[in-house]
């Protein structure tokens, strides 16, 4: 979250006091080591006054349990809205905060709240996990004792002290009750390396390229004979005997459209299960940022209502958003948006 003030607001109970201060503090030093103002928070009256201080984001800090939609939404409301807080992101930082409605509730109740005189500004974002989640500062006392319950938390610790990423939001996966099933703990994204995006995405579209004719040689029969040729007319048809020397770039070429539907139909799940093969760095960040897409969403006020919207908009760093908008794309259109020839 990049905003000029934080506000990591608490709404622990008894049962969870100890472990959402540890998240807090956790998030506090993380941010002012980047030089980001913090205000700490216990309820609304809490809030003082930021009309002037610049762009504010806020931590809902919570177990789901205790998140009241209409109570928060009206804490929020009246503690930063409506005295002029220039707010552009909230994150409902609980677990699996983005199911069951919750955070479009309370993004519905944040639009109840305006009234003739104060709105809620125009591209307002609001983010909520899938998933289980936990801050974690590696190293501290608390943090140690936590990570006792899972199996591989001291691995992940070691890869957070060579990546010197001391504070990270992880998820949790619980192992099933009565069963061996390990409990494991994970980043809920790999760092992003500075100007790495570039890289990345020119080496996807590289595997993208060598991929489809190797895809082509095993499901080209079985595309245009049951896909293909039945959208033709029969003088337009290609013929079974011509199939076998029909090359992936000929066809490509003169057939734009049905290469896209090949891609969609066969190319992108044999293409995303060839990713393992590139740079282990690549397919680290291809695993990280397609992961990173199920377990978090964001929803944005268009001045009516809110919206769903794509994580990458959401997403401050430079190059999480680039890399991000460019993993969306092709997930969403199933590779058709990819260059499928060699320049």
């Amino acid at each position: 979250m990049k905003c000029d003030v934080i506000v990591l607001y608490n709404l622990s109970t008894m049962d969870s006091k100890t472990e959402l201060e540890e998240n807090r503090q956790s998030l506090k030093r993380k941010y002012e080591g980047r030089g980001t103002r913090c205000v700490l928070v216990d309820s609304a009256a809490d809030i003082p006054s930021l009309a002037d201080a610049g762009v504010v984001g806020i931590y809902v800090l919570s177990h789901t349990k205790d998140v009241k939609p209409s109570v928060l939404a009206s804490e929020l409301f009246a503690g930063l809205f409506a005295k002029g807080a220039k707010v552009n992101k909230i994150n409902i930082a609980c677990c699996r905060g983005a199911n069951d409605n919750l955070m479009s509730t309370v993004c519905s109740e944040l639009v109840k709240c305006e009234t003739d005189t104060i709105k809620l500004p125009d591209g307002l974002m609001v983010c909520a996990f899938t998933v289980n989640v936990t801050t974690f500062e590696f190293g501290t006392q608390f943090t140690e004792e936590e990570g006792k319950k899972f199996e591989n938390y001291q691995a992940l610790s070691e890869t957070a002290s060579q990546d010197k990423r001391p504070v990270a939001t992880v998820q949790q996966k619980w192992g099933a009750r009565d069963t061996a099933e390990p409990n494991v703990v994970r980043f809920l994204h790999d760092r992003m390396p500075s100007g790495a995006t570039p890289g990345f995405i020119k080496e996807m579209e590289g595997l993208f390229v060598t991929t489809m004719p190797q895809v082509w040689a095993k499901h080209r029969f079985a595309f245009i004979s049951k896909q293909f040729n039945a959208q033709l007319k029969p003088k337009n048809k290609i013929a079974d005997s011509d199939i076998p020397n029909l090359s992936w770039s000929d066809f490509a070429r003169t057939y734009q459209k049905g290469a896209q539907n090949f891609i969609k139909s066969y190319g992108w799940a044999e293409f995303t299960a060839t990713i393992s093969g590139v740079t282990t760095k690549t397919a680290a960040m291809w695993t990280s940022l397609d992961g990173y897409l199920r377990m978090k969403k964001a929803m944005q006020f268009d001045g009516k209502k809110f919206k769903p919207t794509a994580l990458s908009e959401y997403v401050g760093n430079p190059d999480m958003k680039q890399a991000l908008k460019w993993v969306e794309q092709i997930s969403k259109d199933k590779g058709m948006s990819l260059k499928f020839l060699p320049e």
